[in-house]
């Protein structure tokens, strides 16, 4: 067993005899009273697939069984019981106010997680060269859960809890959750849910260490224009990189820069390699899906042609990324052959990566049938040629 492997299984191990030891834990769901259901919609339409990013400095503490915040008190409640008794509304309101603000109060019951692969990615860059963390990339890792596998109410969008204690903002003239909120209505929004309470996620997750993605320059033979992560930036940034990296991803008429068709059949194999690391073969479909996405307009490219080269469909296309994903398709679980697909994206306007990974997803699904039927089809003059 490896150092780390040690480290994990004690931090897993829990000396307070009152916290559930079992496997049917069950989490601390919201439950908003029947007046404000309606405001928070998220809690029946939640991604299938959440990401966090999580080092030894993270605030909430984070490993493949459980993800504790600051705060998980053996009698901790749901922050909507009793919301509108004494000044609990208002004490909720400041914390969801500090939490989302980053100031890490030791009675926080959340924590974060992002409908975003690209901004959970951005956040490793940050992690790593901020001076607040500074984590070797060894010691930082991606976390991916499945959130079909938790009850409705383990999660919730920020957006819906922002509009629920808008009312009650701690600081309504300065860095308070109306401050919050325009900015998430705006282009500053990344997909944050959140989860209170101690969470098991122990057979509902995959868990990539971050070391590995950059290992053989994987994640820039996907997508160039991430910064190189051996290259530290004095002020890293996080949001704003998010932006430029949208603005990169984004479908964009005009003229489009030429890639030699070698360059694209690289950023192919790197997308395997990275399906490859996560240990479950059923994720590795949708997983492949997700990175693929950060392709952009990398997939729609005219390959760029020399005089000796003809262009083909097989580097760089979506041709090409099929072909490449298609060896994953026995092992999904994802309802390929169902009428759709069991995978849920919320792609809202202001994040083009998610609506990338959605129309990937489409696109796996219309081959899968396409390529079904036209077996059957096979088959069926196959059958006809022996019978005459």
């Amino acid at each position: 067993m490896t150092v780390d492997a040690i480290i994990e299984s004690f931090q897993d191990f829990k000396i307070n005899p009152t916290e559930p030891e079992n496997t049917q834990f069950k989490p601390l769901c919201f439950n908003p009273p029947a007046d404000l259901r309606a405001t928070c919609s998220s809690l029946s339409e939640t991604p299938t697939y959440l990401f966090r990013v999580a080092s030894p400095k993270t605030s909430a503490q984070t490993s493949s069984t459980w993800v504790r915040p600051k705060s998980t008190l053996p009698h901790e409640e749901d922050i909507f019981t009793n919301l509108d008794e004494g000044n609990k509304r208002r004490r909720t309101a400041a914390l969801l106010n500090d939490h989302l603000w980053w100031k890490e109060p030791l009675n926080d019951p959340f924590v974060s997680w992002t409908s975003s692969l690209l901004f959970a990615l951005a956040y490793i860059y940050y992690r790593h060269w901020s001076d607040s963390d500074g984590s070797p990339l060894e010691k930082i890792n991606l976390y991916v859960i499945d959130t079909t596998k938790f009850p409705r109410g383990t999660f919730i969008r920020d957006v819906d809890l922002l509009n629920v204690f808008i009312d009650s903002d701690p600081l309504p003239y300065s860095n308070g959750l109306a401050r919050l909120k325009k900015w998430r209505e705006g282009d500053l929004y990344f997909g944050e849910y959140l989860s209170q309470g101690a969470l098991q996620i122990e057979g509902k997750c995959q868990v990539i260490n971050a070391q590995s993605l950059f290992d053989s320059n994987r994640l820039r033979r996907i997508q160039p224009a991430f910064a190189d992560i051996e290259v530290p930036q004095q002020r890293p940034l996080w949001a704003k990189e998010v932006l430029h990296l949208r603005q990169v991803l984004e479908t964009r008429g005009g003229q489009r820069m030429q890639i030699q068709p070698a360059v694209l059949r690289d950023g192919m194999h790197a997308l395997r390699e990275i399906a490859d690391l996560f240990e479950n073969p059923a994720w590795r479909l949708p997983m492949a899906v997700y990175f693929a996405a950060l392709m952009g307009d990398r997939l729609d490219e005219n390959v760029a042609t020399t005089p000796t080269t003809t262009a083909t469909p097989t580097a760089g296309s979506a041709a090409a990324l099929l072909e490449e994903l298609r060896s994953f398709y026995r092992s999904s679980d994802i309802g390929l052959d169902c009428d759709q697909l069991k995978t849920k994206i919320i792609a809202p306007a202001a994040m083009p990566e998610l609506i990338q990974t959605e129309k990937i997803f489409r696109l796996v699904h219309k081959d899968y049938t396409l390529r079904k039927a036209l077996g059957e089809l096979i088959f069926l003059v196959d059958i006809k040629d022996v019978c005459l």
